[in-house]
């Protein structure tokens, strides 16, 4: 059993908690939190312009535009001392249907 079953699973296991949470998901993960608050750095935009393949001089225009537009998500003082990235991806969906 222990050969046949558990060993087999565990490995399975492990190599998707391997997969799931490799080094590059996570700087990922980290860079889009971190734009989602207009506070990511250069190297963030790197990575992600690397894995979605975009320029990121573009990126770096957006990002003046909505520092300088108060009515962005990051702006609203619920958003700023909440701590919940869905809450904030939602705040942003809303404020892009609203304003196209």
């Amino acid at each position: 059993m222990r050969i046949d079953t558990y060993y087999p699973f565990l490995d399975s296991l492990l190599s998707g908690i391997d997969e799931r949470f490799s080094q590059e998901t996570t700087k990922i993960t980290d860079a889009f939190n971190n734009l989602m608050y207009l506070k990511i750095t250069p190297e963030e935009m790197k990575i992600l312009s690397e894995k979605f393949e975009f320029d990121v001089g573009q990126l770096q225009a957006e990002m003046v535009l909505l520092k300088e537009d108060n009515s962005t998500p990051p702006q609203n003082e619920v958003t700023t001392h909440s701590n919940c990235t869905r809450e904030l991806a939602n705040e942003w969906l809303k404020w892009l249907t609203e304003f196209n």
